[in-house]
Parts: structure tokens; sequence; C-alpha cells
């Protein structure tokens, strides 16, 4: 009688060996700078722009994105559409940098 070995079963968490587990210790980093990169705070700048410029441009961009939403049971809601803002923004001279570059 042929003796049939079992089969060792792997759960997601286990890893076959080193080489694996590195793998996703090395995934799981660069998940996290990614993560760290992209959560960098950013700032509107502008070249030869000052406080008030931007105060003006950046509330009338905003005020400009904001429409009514309605249904027909008379319900409402404020749409922001952060496209358009950006758009707007661009569109009177002000790019969107990191604040610590």
């Amino acid at each position: 009688m042929q003796r049939i070995e079992k089969r060792e079963r792997r759960t997601p968490v286990q890893f076959k060996g080193d080489g694996e587990r590195g793998e996703v210790v090395a995934m799981r980093k660069l998940w996290v700078g990614l993560l760290l990169v992209s959560c960098a705070p950013k700032v509107w700048v502008k070249p030869g722009s000052d406080g008030d410029e931007f105060r003006v441009d950046k509330y009338e961009c905003e005020r400009d994105a904001r429409s009514v939403v309605g249904n027909w049971r008379g319900d409402t809601r404020v749409h922001f559409d952060q496209d358009f803002f950006r758009q707007c923004m661009h569109a009177r001279g002000w790019r969107l940098r990191d604040k610590r570059g």
C-alpha cells in the first residue's frame, strides 16, 4: 500500500522562508513610504503674489466650486467640486507644491 503524504497547508500569514518574508517587508516599507509622501502637506504658491491675492483667489474659486444639489423631495445639499477648484486656482496662476520644498 502506498502511503500518501499530507500536504502542509499554509495560511496567508505564513511564509515559506526568508525570501518571501523579505518581499513582504519590502512591500510594506514601500506602502508606508508612499503613504507618507501622499500625506505631505501641500501649499498653493504663486511667484510674486501676496497673502491678500491668495485669499481673494481662494475665496472666489471656492465660491464658484460650490453648487446646491436637490432632489424631487426637496432635500438639498451643498456639493463642492474639488477638481473645479484646482482648475480655477491653476487658471489664476497658483500651483500646489509640497510644504517642505
